[in-house]
């Protein structure tokens, strides 16, 4: 009950800190100005008002294109200006009314002082247009027998006019403007860049935020989610619409209104997929494959119809109704899908992406009323506040699915120290009783040995008491070496876990299957120790403990072992102790990387050394596992001696004859 509760307000934060970005993203378009003007002082331009603009219908002639007319239309046909979206089949005249605008004398005189033409500027521009002013035509453009459906793309044109004086009268057919500007061209791109301050400023900002997620990417590549996120956020919301609207104004260079249509299109075509694979990443796992048959038909029809249209321009009108209905379908799958995979698993982070996709409906359609309704600001407000619906979401989910790795990381981390402590401390506990437990050994060993001569069961129980004594240092070298493996392991987990966790939680995870690894090495030993019959392959085992130190250990180990004669039991294992031991202390006392084995027969000799790089002992006394060692090795008639060589710091050298 506290863990659902802790994760309904950790949920509930995630939800407040939305709706507050929200709120101050509306509170700041709330005091910027709703309007550019011209005559503040910094500029000389000035947008045409809608009460400055009539229009006139005309027919289409039988003949389907447009000739020059004799006459303009006179004053009595003209009516109030009432924005629509296209002409239709008919020809739309307009009168613009320079002449009624009070800032239209400053302009003209600031143009002639500096000898600049003044430029009439709007948007949209219409596939076919002519431009008069005192009753000459003085300006073309396009061709009305020249229906290509793929040049209706919205986009910026200018003309120049003779005087400032005359009205401006338009014949057009396509798209109707509704933004007209008079000004300089120097002034209108100052106009310009000033109109769409705050969609460079949010655009830079989605822009900082994709990058990082591809950043993140690219540091774990395992999570899909961020590339989509941020190849989504990039495409959609930041470089490639703002290339495409800045080659459509048509300020710097001239752009084909063929080419800019594919950039629309295959924008707007890799934006719903990359939505498509960023969605699938979120949903349950039963309902992804639903989701990617969905991006393959997707793919499928716009891959094909963007292509086809570039065979015949008619195809466009196929096209868009076709992939509307496809992206209509989709956002129905994915509420549907985002609706079943939570009740299927309460999964806050569709909750936050269903929320968020909701949003954006709701403002596509907000959007699309203010659009018919003809209500610029609200219109602009919704558009800058739109891409927010999906990209604080996506934000949101990134930031938790982070700090989930991290806690988890540093709790499993927390957990293995933990574990390592409480083996480290069993360990001493268990060395401190084996030493305690040898005295008394050796006290009762002696006491044995001098009434030997008692009878067989005196005799019995000193067998007993050795065999006890060898489980205690198997035991004893066991543990240490698995410590001393387990220790380098934890120390690198230690030094990755901040920057790279993934490489951290392998460490741990090594450490703990050593641990385990040294438990049933303990239980074996045991079990060996009891079998009389205990035959295994000496060499083979050696290269074993050789491998597993190398592999856990991180250190370089060399070796020669050369053909033995039949050891007996005690021998062998008098052997794969000592090397476990030299192989501990080498790495746990003397810091040592580099290791070389030798075990072979010299005429009567079994001749075992190991020599390591670490540092040379300074200790007059050996410890525990040394001594026991040299306790075996002189119960087998032989010789321990530790010395130092040119190229090596370190020498354990063992001797003892075959029989």
């Amino acid at each position: 009950m506290v863990k659902l509760m802790n994760t309904i307000k950790q949920e509930f934060q995630y939800v407040t800190i939305l709706l507050l970005l929200l709120v101050l993203i509306l509170s700041t378009l709330s005091i910027l100005p709703a309007k550019a003007n011209g005559s503040d002082g910094f500029s000389d331009y000035v947008e045409i008002p809608h009460s400055s603009i009539q229009y006139h219908l005309e027919p289409l002639s039988e003949q389907g294109h447009a000739s020059q007319p004799t006459t303009i239309p006179t004053d009595s046909a003209w009516t109030p200006y009432a924005h629509q979206k296209n002409s239709g089949n008919a020809l739309i005249w307009l009168r613009l009314s320079i002449s009624d605008l009070q800032d239209e004398l400053q302009i003209q005189h600031s143009l002639e002082k500096n000898s600049e033409r003044l430029q009439l500027f709007f948007y949209p521009s219409p596939f076919y247009y002519e431009v008069y002013q005192n009753n000459q035509l003085i300006h073309q453009f396009g061709d009305l027998s020249d229906r290509d459906p793929r040049k209706g793309v919205p986009r910026w044109d200018s003309f120049n006019l003779n005087n400032s004086s005359d009205d401006v009268y338009i014949r057009l057919q396509g798209k109707i403007p509704y933004h007209h500007t008079l000004g300089s061209e120097a002034q209108v791109i100052d106009y310009l860049l000033k109109m769409d301050a705050i969609n460079i400023v949010s655009i830079i900002g989605f822009f900082v935020t994709g990058v990082f997620a591809l950043f993140l990417y690219l540091y774990n590549r395992k999570q899909r989610l961020l590339l989509f996120y941020a190849l989504f956020i990039i495409v959609h919301f930041s470089i490639w619409p703002y290339v495409t609207y800045s080659l459509s104004r048509q300020l710097f260079f001239p752009i084909p209104a063929v080419t800019q249509f594919y950039l629309i299109a295959i924008g707007q075509f890799i934006a719903i997929l990359l939505l498509l694979l960023l969605f699938r990443e979120i949903i349950y796992h039963v309902y992804r494959k639903s989701v990617l048959w969905s991006t393959y038909l997707f793919t499928a029809v716009g891959i094909t119809g963007i292509a086809a249209t570039a065979i015949h321009a008619k195809i466009v009108a196929l096209l868009f109704p076709v992939l509307s209905i496809l992206i209509a379908l989709n956002v129905l799958l994915i509420l549907v899908v985002s609706i079943l995979s939570i009740k299927k698993q309460k999964n806050p982070e569709l909750i936050l992406f269903s929320s968020g996709l909701i949003l954006f409906i709701f403002l596509e359609i907000a959007l699309n009323l203010a659009l018919a309704a003809n209500l610029m600001d609200i219109m602009n407000m919704v558009k800058i506040v739109r891409p927010f619906a999906i990209v604080l979401p996506g934000t949101l989910i990134i930031i938790r699915r982070y700090r989930q790795a991290d806690t988890h990381a540093k709790e499993y981390a927390a957990s293995l120290q933990l574990l390592s402590k409480q083996l480290e401390e069993d360990n001493r506990l268990l060395e401190q009783r084996v030493l305690e437990r040898t005295r008394e050994l050796e006290k009762t060993h002696k006491q044995l040995v001098e009434s030997i001569q008692e009878g067989t069961a005196a005799a019995v129980e000193i067998a007993a008491l050795e065999e006890r004594n060898l489980i205690a240092q198997e035991i004893h070298d066991i543990v240490g070496h698995t410590l001393t493996t387990t220790i380098v392991q934890i120390e690198a987990g230690k030094r990755l876990i901040a920057k790279q966790p993934e490489q951290a939680i392998e460490r741990m995870e090594i450490s703990q299957q050593l641990i385990r690894k040294g438990l049933d090495e303990i239980r074996t030993s045991v079990r060996l120790l009891k079998d009389a019959d205990w035959n295994y392959d000496l060499p083979a085992a050696l290269l074993h403990i050789i491998e597993e130190t190398i592999k856990y250990a991180g250190v370089q180990i060399e070796s020669s072992i050369s053909k033995l004669p039949p050891l007996s039991i005690i021998q062998k294992n008098m052997i794969f102790m000592a090397l476990k031991e030299g192989l501990t202390n080498g790495i746990k006392h003397g810091g040592c990387q580099a290791f070389f084995f030798t075990l072979k027969q010299e005429d009567d000799l079994i001749l075992f050394q190991l020599k390591n790089n670490g540092e040379p002992t300074h200790k007059k006394d050996f410890g525990f596992g040394l001594t026991t060692m040299q306790k075996r090795v002189e119960s087998q008639q032989g010789i321990l001696h530790i010395h130092s060589e040119e190229a090596w710091n370190y020498v354990l050298d063992i001797r003892f004859p075959v029989s």
